[in-house]
């Protein structure tokens, strides 16, 4: 005779389902707790070794992250990193820009840390464009600084926009002011233009300014800083200007 096996009670179906799951729980907990301690153990290794030769290559992200008790050790690993573009972002690398930028503006890692520092790059507070520094009335060579004659006693010969187009420029400005740069506000005197449109006025000239240099000649077009400038003072600031870039080419 066939004797069917006896029935497990509710009870015992709970319990037992409770029991499985208790148990895949402590195997999942096993397993993580196993890979971490791997983990570990390889970052412990890591920076065991790190400390001994920071100078080798694996140890990049070490270097970056102790930059400071490790300088002249991972100055190699810290410059391989920091100079490329991809990674010149990288918070870490604006200890090493800040000693590298001045002395390597052009490098395109720089490209944004002279963005943001324009006075640390490219020979400290002195504008990067000479004859705009050489406009700012420190000179002996002239009202401004520029001459009409070189170094050899030749006039020069001064191209570029004529009066009357540096005239008809600065007056499309005054008339199409959805065009200006300068924030909204009351319209400014008879013969000016807002300040801030400098910039558009010398780039519909040809000429294009770093943030710098543009600050400097803002100061010298407006000293009493009205927010204004003229085109008479424009003017006088162009023939030197242009004066000056003749001769040095």
């Amino acid at each position: 005779f066939f004797v069917p096996p006896p029935r497990q009670s509710k009870r015992t179906n709970e319990i037992m389902s409770t029991i499985k799951s208790i148990a895949l729980v402590a195997l999942v907990a096993l397993a993580g707790t196993t890979a971490v301690s791997a983990n570990n153990k390889e970052t412990d290794f890591e920076k065991k070794f790190c400390r001994e030769f920071p100078s080798d290559k694996s140890c990049v992200q070490f270097c970056l992250d102790h930059a400071h008790k490790y300088q002249e050790q991972c100055a190699d690993n810290i410059e391989g990193f920091c100079v490329r573009n991809i990674n010149s972002g990288d918070q870490r690398c604006l200890p090493f820009l800040r000693k590298f930028c001045p002395d390597h503006a052009k490098n395109g890692a720089c490209a944004e840390f002279c963005e943001e520092h324009p006075h640390k790059c490219g020979g400290g507070k002195q504008p990067h464009n000479q004859c705009v520094f050489n406009g700012s009335g420190r000179s002996s060579g002239g009202a401004l600084g520029a001459t009409t004659r070189s170094t050899s006693d030749q006039p020069v010969e001064v191209s570029g926009p004529s009066h009357t187009e540096i005239q008809e420029a600065f007056e499309s400005l005054q008339e199409q002011p959805e065009m200006l740069g300068a924030t909204r506000g009351p319209p400014p005197p008879p013969g000016q233009l807002p300040i801030d449109d400098l910039k558009p006025l010398l780039e519909k000239l040809g000429v294009t300014l770093s943030r710098s240099d543009l600050r400097t000649v803002k100061r010298q077009l407006d000293p009493n800083r009205t927010g204004y400038f003229s085109l008479t003072s424009f003017f006088f600031w162009w023939s030197t200007y242009m004066v000056c870039t003749s001769i040095l080419g």
